[in-house]
C-alpha cells in the first residue's frame, strides 16, 4: 500500500530532452523521493549532476530498478511509441502512472492502454497523462469564462497555430508521419475540448507535408471538429511555417458565443466583447505572466496534482479516462485522413471495438 505520509518513491523512465523538467519539479516538490531513472544511454544521466536525489541510482532498463526498489509511482518521459508499453508494465505491477503526453500513437496501442485503464480504477492505481497546458493561467481564464456562461453557448471557434522552427533532429521524430499531431497539437485539441467541455461527434482532417519539410512525415494540419454541444471548431495549424510571426502554443483564436466573443492571441491577456457593453480582460496580467513561457511550465502543478490524487484515491485532472476523448479526436483525424472522409466518431468506436470500454467515460 502507498505510505500516506512519507515522500512517495518514484522513478524516472526516460532521462532525454525533457527529463530536466521532471527533475526540477521532483527537486522542488517534497512529496517526492525520486530513486531510480532508466535510461538506455548512459550519457543521459550526465544532467543529474546539476540535481541533488540523495537516494537515487540509475539503470539501463526500468525492470532493473523494479527488481532492486519498491516504487510508488513512476513518470514516462520516453519517446512517445513506448509510452503504452510502460503504461502497462507498471498498472500490471500495481504502480502508479504519470506519462507523457502522448498517451499512445495508434489505434491498436489505444485498445491495449484502455485494457490497462480498466485494471487500473478496478485496483486504485492512479493514471495520470501530462497535459500540462490545462494549469496555465491563460488556460484556465478562457475555461471559467466559457464554463461561468459568460459567452453563452459558443457555436464557432476559428483557431490558428504557427510555428517557425522546431527541435526535428531528434530521432524519434522521424519515426511517425502524424508526429507533429501527436507531439504538438494534442495539446492544442486537449485544451479546446477542456474549454467546451463536450464529446466529439464528426472530425475531418487534412495532414499536409510542406515542400520545404525538415521531417518525413506531416506537420501542417486542417480540423474540423463538430462537438455534441453543436460546436463547430476550424484548426490551422503548421509547425514548419517558412517565416513570419508565430503564435503561442495555445493557439490563438476567435470563440464565437451567444453573449459575445472571446479573442485569444499571443501576446495580450485573452479578451471578451460582450455583445453590449465595454471589452473585458479575462484574468489578471495573463498577458505579461504568460508570454515570458515558450510553453506553460506546468510539469510541477501535473507531479502535485499526481501526488494528491495518489494520496487521496481521487481521480487525477488528466487521468487516463479524461485524455479518452482527446486521443479519439487525434486518431479519429488520421483515419478522416487516410480515409479522406469525415468520421463518426460512434461508428469509429465501433469500429474498433472501443465502444465496450467506454463505460460512464
Amino acid at each position: 500500500m502507498t505510505p500516506s505520509t512519507s515522500p512517495l518513491k518514484f522513478a524516472l523512465i526516460g532521462c532525454g530532452h525533457i527529463a530536466p523538467r521532471w527533475l526540477d519539479a521532483f527537486q522542488n516538490n517534497p512529496d517526492v523521493d525520486l530513486i531510480a531513472v532508466a535510461d538506455p544511454d548512459p550519457k543521459s544521466f550526465e544532467k543529474l549532476s546539476n540535481y541533488q536525489f540523495p537516494n537515487l541510482k540509475t539503470y539501463s532498463t526500468i525492470e532493473q530498478a523494479y527488481n532492486n526498489h519498491s516504487i510508488d509511482a513512476v513518470v514516462i518521459a520516453t519517446p512517445p511509441q513506448y509510452h503504452t508499453r510502460y503504461i502497462i508494465d507498471a498498472i500490471n505491477r500495481g504502480i502508479h502512472v504519470l506519462t507523457e503526453k502522448p498517451l499512445c500513437v495508434s489505434i491498436d496501442q489505444f485498445r491495449h492502454v484502455l485494457h490497462a485503464q480498466k485494471l487500473a480504477e478496478e485496483n486504485g492505481i492512479i493514471t495520470a497523462v501530462n497535459q500540462q497546458y490545462r494549469w496555465n493561467p491563460r488556460v484556465n481564464a478562457i475555461y471559467n469564462a466559457v464554463q461561468n456562461g459568460k459567452i453563452g453557448r459558443v457555436f464557432l471557434v476559428n483557431s490558428e497555430f504557427s510555428q517557425n522552427n522546431y527541435h526535428f533532429k531528434k530521432w524519434w521524430r522521424q519515426q511517425n508521419l502524424y508526429i507533429s499531431a501527436f507531439n504538438w497539437y494534442v495539446h492544442i485539441i486537449d485544451s479546446m475540448r477542456y474549454y467546451l467541455n463536450s464529446k466529439p461527434k464528426t472530425v475531418w482532417a487534412k495532414f499536409i507535408r510542406p515542400p520545404h519539410s525538415k521531417i518525413l512525415g506531416y506537420s501542417s494540419l486542417l480540423l474540423n471538429v463538430t462537438f455534441e454541444n453543436g460546436t463547430e471548431w476550424h484548426l490551422t495549424a503548421n509547425q514548419e511555417s517558412v517565416a513570419g510571426p508565430t503564435t503561442s502554443g495555445h493557439t490563438q483564436f476567435t470563440m464565437y458565443g451567444e453573449k459575445g466573443t472571446i479573442v485569444n492571441t499571443k501576446n495580450e491577456s485573452p479578451m471578451f466583447y460582450p455583445i453590449e457593453g465595454e471589452k473585458e480582460e479575462l484574468g489578471e496580467n495573463i498577458g505579461d505572466i504568460d508570454n515570458q513561457w515558450t510553453y506553460p511550465p506546468g510539469w510541477p502543478d501535473s507531479v502535485a496534482k499526481f501526488v494528491h490524487a495518489i494520496r487521496t484515491g481521487t481521480s487525477h485532472p488528466t487521468s487516463i479516462r479524461d485524455n479518452f476523448w482527446t486521443m479519439v479526436i487525434l486518431l479519429g483525424a488520421i483515419e478522416s485522413f487516410e480515409l479522406q472522409q469525415r468520421i463518426n466518431i460512434k461508428k469509429f468506436l465501433y469500429k474498433y471495438h472501443i465502444d465496450e470500454f467506454i463505460g460512464d467515460i
